[in-house]
């Protein structure tokens, strides 16, 4: 039975297509959160999004080059855009 104490909390989790990374992640989903899910390795991370919630609603990915300013930028950006509950 899930645990739903991050019932639409937001969380980013960057390396999130790595092991460590990857189970963080479902760890926070399976408490309810909303995620945004970043990784260099852009096949892995949409994979695992996919896995995670096959509709979107719940969950995002993007690929995320942490050496990148402008990637930060985007990541913030897309979680505002695709995971607000405004």
């Amino acid at each position: 039975m899930p645990n739903n104490s991050l019932l639409n909390q937001v969380v980013i989790v960057t390396g999130a297509a790595g092991g460590i990374g990857s189970a963080i992640a479902r760890v926070f989903h399976q408490s309810g959160a909303r995620l945004l899910l970043a990784d260099y390795d852009h096949q892995s991370v949409f994979k695992l999004a996919t896995s995670l919630d096959p509709t979107a609603e719940r969950v995002v990915a993007i690929r995320y080059d942490a050496s990148s300013p402008t990637d930060a930028d985007a990541v913030v950006t897309a979680c505002l855009a695709q995971l607000s509950l405004d």
